[in-house]
């Protein structure tokens, strides 16, 4: 049986993340900008 569970985090600026199967799907903004900064040093 698979169930889905929506939980709220404030801490993201927009998008979404998914955790399924051991695995991690961030789409956020926070992410995103995460990923430009690492780019950028």
């Amino acid at each position: 049986m698979r169930s889905v569970k929506e939980q709220i985090d404030e801490g993201l600026i927009g998008g979404f993340v998914i955790f399924a199967n051991h695995k991690t799907i961030d789409v956020s903004i926070k992410q995103q900008l995460r990923v430009v900064k690492e780019n950028l040093k």
